[in-house]
This record gives structure tokens, sequence and C-alpha cells, in this order.
């Protein structure tokens, strides 16, 4: 937990180092949840409460670079399942995370803050995470973040948003159904041939996914005003 703490340390150092130049800082409010083996088909199930803070650079009115640190708990059990092999599988898992992201953000309409005809757009983001999980039978792992969103500036300093982003991890193990030392299924499901047929074992090709979805409110630290030829306006850019 050493290294885990020492790696958000320092992203939180550069974020706030960085905000102090220009851009805003923000805080999530939202939920976390799983898709995988014990959940592979239906959104919003078994959703945790998950929070977090990010810093948001913005290039121009179309582009920005956020990065982030959330906090979220992932969950699923095999109990609640409709599907027989789930039920009779009987596995369940909980597990605490940190993620850490660096994302790319593109409006789909003009979006500046300091302006009162170009002061919401919705967006979509994408990126690169590293999942740091608080339990050590469960490896760390990179993912890939995808999202959709919606921001909109309702002050001077003041911006508020809603997304949802799910992260396509690179690991089969985030539920505990892989073949780690300490996997707390029968040794008769992971070492039987037929149990991979039976979709008793984590299946291959398959990796975990989980998801933050939530609102966020963010303060900007400063910001440019220029006067932009195209719309004829000042504060154009931040």
């Amino acid at each position: 937990m050493r290294k885990t703490y020492i790696i958000l340390g320092l992203v939180l150092l550069s974020m706030v180092s960085w905000s102090q130049k220009k851009g805003d800082f923000g805080l999530f409010g939202g939920v976390s949840y799983y898709l995988g083996e014990i959940n592979h088909t239906y959104q919003f199930v078994d959703t945790k409460p998950a929070y977090g803070l990010f810093y948001r650079h913005n290039y121009n009115y179309r582009y920005s670079l956020r990065t982030s640190v959330y906090r979220g708990r992932l969950s699923g059990n095999d109990a609640v399942s409709p599907w027989d092999y789930n039920r009779e599988r009987d596995h369940s898992f909980t597990l605490d995370i940190y993620d850490v992201s660096s994302m790319l953000e593109f409006n789909f309409l003009p979006y500046v803050a300091t302006s009162p005809k170009h002061r919401f757009s919705p967006y979509v983001t994408a990126g690169l995470s590293y999942m740091i999980s608080t339990n050590s039978d469960v490896p760390n792992t990179m993912s890939i973040p995808m999202g959709i969103g919606f921001k909109f500036s309702f002050a001077k300093r003041f911006s508020a948003g809603f997304e949802w982003v799910i992260r396509r991890s690179f690991s089969d193990e985030i539920d505990g159904l892989g073949e780690y030392e300490n996997d707390p299924l029968d040794a008769i499901w992971l070492n039987d041939i037929t149990a991979q047929d039976y979709r008793q074992k984590s299946l291959i090709y398959r990796n975990d996914l989980y998801t933050f979805t939530g609102f966020y409110i963010s303060y900007k630290f400063a910001y440019n005003r220029f006067k932009c030829p195209a719309y004829g306006e000042a504060n154009m850019y931040e």
C-alpha cells in the first residue's frame, strides 16, 4: 500500500502545481460498478458510491486534457444472477480500488466557460487509466477508458457536468475468478477441463470492465482573455 499512496501523492501534487498556471480543478461524486463473468450483461447493477478529484486543462474550445484520481468499490454476486451457471458457481467479491486516469475530451459544440454564447456542450472522452487494487490477490492493471458527458458553466469560475465512462481493463481477475494462489473457488472448478464449458472460470479473451458515472463541479483558478476572429467576442479562450 505504500507504493499506492506514493503514486497518488505524486499525481495530486502534479495536478495542484499545474492548476496554478491555468485550468479548472474539480470534485466528482457518483457510483462505480463492474462488468465481467459475474455480471456480463446489465449496466448499473450492484452500484457502489464513488468519489474523486480531477484537473482539466483546456487547450481551446474543442479539446481538453483531464487528469483524475477516483476512489470506488466494485462488487458482484452470482447468487442474484438470472443465469443458472452463475448461481451454480455461487461466487461473490467486493473490491476497493483507486483509479488514476488521463483522458482527452472533445466537445461537440464550442465550449467556452467565460462566453455567454458557448457555455455548454456534450463531449466524448477517452484515454488511459491505471487501476490500483487494495486486495493483494487482485493485480493492479491498466485500462482504456471511453465515455460520454455533458458540461456547462453556470458562473464566471464554476462549471458542472455529468459523465459515464467505462474502463476496459487489461485483466480478467478483478472479480476473483483468475487462477492465482488464493483463488476462493473450489479447486474442482479450476482444474476440471469442463469448467470452461460451463463458464465456471474466467472466459478467455474477455477481460473485466468497470465504470464510473456521476456528477462533477469544477472551479477555474485562472483564465486568459482573447478575442476570437471567428466568433467576434472576447473571452473566447480560457
